[in-house]
């Protein structure tokens, strides 16, 4: 499975500035006994 981090939405915004898509790599991950995983990731 692929996954593909994406922030965007309306309403007030999140992060001044215009839309700039940006890359991000995964620099930790734990999976949980629930099975539940935390990913964290990193701009490239």
């Amino acid at each position: 499975m692929k996954r593909y981090p994406v922030l965007f939405g309306g309403g007030i915004p999140m992060l001044a500035g215009s839309y700039r898509p940006t890359r991000f790599t995964l620099a930790d991950h734990r999976t949980f006994p629930s099975g539940a995983v935390l990913q964290t990731y990193r701009k490239a």
